[in-house]
């Protein structure tokens, strides 16, 4: 069995936990599953002998939470939630370069949050 295969069978039943719990239906946690390890795969990540766990539940996170949030809703999120003005909310969404963010103006006029 080659480290693809073998890779795969190691951690599947992990990385589809995490998908569940991100998701919270096993329908789209299987969708998601399949794009984890495709992208893993394009990274390369598969071929390896080391754990890699960790980077596959990066991926795993990251895919999942894509798919949960349409970028208006996150960008509402990142607004209403951390206090960011709708041009560093498109930085952190990967929409906008840093230079085009006036962030040290913005974080000194944005609403104090307490937790």
């Amino acid at each position: 069995m080659d480290n693809v295969q073998k890779n795969v069978d190691i951690y599947a039943d992990d990385v589809l936990r995490g998908c569940y719990h991100y998701l919270g239906n096993m329908e789209d946690a299987e969708k998601a599953f399949e794009e984890v390890f495709v992208t893993a795969h394009k990274k390369r990540l598969l071929n390896s002998d080391e754990y890699i766990l960790p980077e596959l539940l990066v991926i795993t996170r990251q895919i999942c939470l894509a798919d949960t949030l349409r970028d208006d809703d996150e960008e509402d999120f990142l607004i209403s939630f951390f206090g960011l003005s709708r041009d560093e909310a498109l930085y952190v969404m990967g929409l906008r370069r840093f230079y085009e963010v006036k962030s040290k103006k913005a974080y000194k006029n944005r609403k104090q949050f307490v937790c």
